[in-house]
């Protein structure tokens, strides 16, 4: 019971982690895609450009999340961890979708910030199960 309450209390790291990792992410992202654009043989259209970006910057954060998660406790319980940071990515999600409706963004920065979010979490979770870090 203290590992699982624990767990829970140690997901609250993702909130600051995430969104920082996201926002560098998204830099990163950016500037990779700045590159691309101005090589030349080489063509990515822009929608696929700015999936890719966005994958980056889910990746870079879900990575950098679960990293200082298993470097703080390393007995947490992966089904609890994953409880706050689901839900944040939820209410994410559906704030994404509800600006898009409202603002009239473009679609694909709309599947930008959805694939930024799925791959954030999928990658998250991944590394979390896997325990990425190896602690002893």
């Amino acid at each position: 019971m203290k590992e699982k309450l624990i767990s829970i209390l140690v997901s609250l790291i993702f909130i600051p982690v995430a969104v920082l990792a996201q926002y560098f992410g998204m830099l990163i992202g950016e500037l990779w895609w700045y590159l691309v654009k101005n090589l030349p043989f080489v063509y990515i259209g822009e929608f696929i450009g700015a999936l890719l970006v966005g994958l980056i910057s889910g990746a870079i954060a879900g990575y950098v999340s679960s990293f200082c998660i298993q470097k703080s406790y390393n007995k947490f319980v992966t089904s609890f961890v994953m409880i706050i940071p689901t839900v944040l990515i939820i209410m994410a999600t559906i704030g994404n979708i509800l600006v898009y409706v409202q603002d009239n963004e473009s679609f694909g920065d709309l599947l930008q910030q959805l694939i930024r979010e799925a791959s954030t979490i999928y990658i998250f979770y991944y590394c979390l199960k896997n325990r990425i870090l190896k602690i002893n």
